[in-house]
């Protein structure tokens, strides 16, 4: 391999134009290839970044040059993206979630293991400057023992917002649930993150203002492995968009992150880079 990754784009949507126009921030890194069955949006993203437009994605991982793929697909579909991928010995980066099953995700990983490729799922609200400050915080005691968290995201989607792209969008099959699995994603990841991971959880999902399959409301009592307890609320049947909040309450201490911005920070000592 070169010292450039050459990339292949899996999907020409929203998230594609995301991962694209990204990449051109990349010095080791060039777009050759966008798959994506739509001529005209694929055509559009591949013109725009000098790439290769393909309609079929096996046709793109039958290209030697292609070092790895970035899978910006429907999340039903990336289990068996990224073992094809693999099995083409191309490296993946897939957007969250990885999988709707657990079984799919047992399979990505064990096909990335047996070809002795990468796979790396996106989420990037993780490596924030204040997210980070946030867990290191966490981590020195600067707010003693971790009592409580919660975790919200009250926003705004359209019907239109399910119905385009072919209304994949708040299915099982393709999005494996609603709100929780899709849209407020980022913000649970962010929550169980600086609390050490879920051990148990109870929950309540409601379908109350959408014409979808899966819940656009959900609530959430959660026990974390570091014996903090916590809630989680979130939905899309909101009036508005409003800020994604995170609150840790510790025995020395509190913080408050909103849109992964600290705006409240209480502790034993002060918030570092370090």
């Amino acid at each position: 391999m070169s010292d450039t990754y050459k990339v292949g784009i899996v999907g020409a949507g929203i998230i594609g134009q995301v991962h694209a126009r990204a990449l051109e921030g990349v010095d080791n890194a060039t777009v050759v290839a966008i798959a994506e069955p739509r001529e005209v949006a694929g055509r559009e993203l591949a013109d725009k970044y000098g790439a290769k437009w393909q309609s079929s994605y096996t046709e793109m991982l039958a290209n030697p040059e292609i070092d790895l793929v970035i899978l910006g697909t429907p999340s039903g579909l990336h289990p068996e993206q990224a073992i094809l991928a693999a099995q083409a010995g191309k490296h993946v980066i897939t957007e969250k979630p990885m999988s709707i099953t657990h079984d799919g995700a047992t399979r990505m990983i064990e096909a990335i293991d047996r070809a002795g490729v990468k796979l790396a799922v996106i989420f990037q609200n993780r490596l924030s400057r204040d997210v980070y400050r946030v867990k290191r915080a966490i981590e020195a005691g600067l707010i003693g023992n971790p009592v409580l968290g919660s975790a919200s995201v009250y926003w705004h989607r359209s019907q239109d917002y399910y119905d385009a792209n072919g209304g994949w969008r708040g299915t099982w099959a393709l999005d494996g649930g609603g709100v929780l699995i899709n849209q407020s994603i980022h913000t649970i990841d962010l929550l169980q993150w600086l609390l050490g991971g879920v051990a148990s959880v109870q929950a309540h999902i409601a379908t109350l203002n959408h014409r979808i399959e899966a819940e656009d409301a959900a609530s959430a009592s959660v026990r974390f492995h570091s014996g903090a307890v916590g809630s989680i609320l979130v939905t899309t049947a909101a009036a508005k968009d409003n800020p994604t909040r995170v609150e840790i309450i510790g025995t020395k201490g509190r913080v408050t992150l909103e849109n992964n911005v600290v705006t409240h920070f209480d502790g034993t000592g002060e918030l570092s880079d370090d």
